[in-house]
This record gives structure tokens, sequence and C-alpha cells, in this order.
């Protein structure tokens, strides 16, 4: 976009805006063609481990902060961005199983409160697939022997898009 020499407004301090929010939950709400996508793709840039996104942050706000050095560090140092990293790769059709494996991990690990179980289904009919994967975790109940809050996660995929259903259950 700035190469096109198409108008663009510095908001990398967003950056900076989610990594000081530490654990709390962000909601991004606006009207249609108000930049939410555009937010979305900076901050995956930012965020993304597997390149390398510094010359595009050349010459913005965030790379003017204590934040610079962080740019496509290992999700590790980072609580709130570990969540976004995780929904990248669960939608990613061609992301590596070992990837996946991790997002798994890094998910469990980030909702710390609660014990997380996901199954997945692939193929075309996302809804029905990501209900039969729920309700799947229910009837063979794979939360035997857990006490406290369970999230279970019902997750479809047909390499293109992603499809989740999830139920909280207190044991």
């Amino acid at each position: 976009m700035r190469e096109n020499d198409s108008y663009y407004v510095d908001k990398t301090l967003m950056i900076k805006d989610f990594i000081e929010m530490k654990n709390e939950v962000a909601l991004i709400a606006r009207p249609r063609r108000f930049g939410k996508t555009l937010n979305l793709t900076m901050l995956k840039e930012f965020f993304d481990i597997e390149t390398d996104s510094r010359n595009i942050f050349d010459g913005l706000a965030i790379m003017n902060t204590e934040y610079a050095c962080q740019i496509n560090s290992s999700p590790d140092s980072f609580e709130t961005k570990d969540f976004y990293a995780m929904i990248e790769v669960l939608r990613d059709s061609q992301a590596s199983h070992a990837l996946y494996s991790t997002a798994i991990q890094q998910l469990t690990q980030f909702v710390k409160e609660a014990y997380v179980i996901i199954e997945f289904k692939q193929g075309e009919d996302l809804e029905r697939l990501k209900e039969e994967a729920l309700q799947q975790i229910i009837k063979n109940r794979y939360y035997t022997g857990l006490k406290g809050e369970v999230i279970c996660i019902g997750l479809a995929h047909d390499k293109k898009k992603c499809s989740i259903n999830y139920k909280v259950l207190n044991i």
C-alpha cells in the first residue's frame, strides 16, 4: 500500500496498545470500510514468526518504541498476541502438523484457569462437522478425570476456511 503511493495513516501504535493490554480481550468493532482487515493484517505481519517484516514497518511509529525489537519474535514472549497467532495457524490450510500442534499447546496454556479439549474434523460441510466434533467430545466424555472449567472446542476446516463451535462445562 505504501509502495503504491496510496494514502496511508500510520496506525502501528495500535500494536503497542495490544502488547500493553496483557491478558485483556480486545473487541474491534467498526463500520464497513474502516480498516478492520488492514489492522488485523498489520498485527499478523508484526507478530508473524515465520517472516521478516522489518521492511514493512521501516519508518513507521512502532519502530520508534521499545517494542520494535519484538517484531517477528517468538510468540512465547507475548501474552494476548499468542491467541491471534494460534487462531491464524488454526485457520491456515497450509500449516504444518508441527505448527498446528504448537498452536494447540499454546492455546491450552493461554487459557490458564480452564482445561481445553479440541476435536478436529475436515470436510466441506463446516457447520455439520464442527457440531459433530463438539458432540464427539461430549459423547465420549474426553473430560473424564478433569475438575473445574473445561472448554470443549469443535473445529472444522475445509483447507480454505475454519469454523469453530465451543461449549464450556463446569465439572
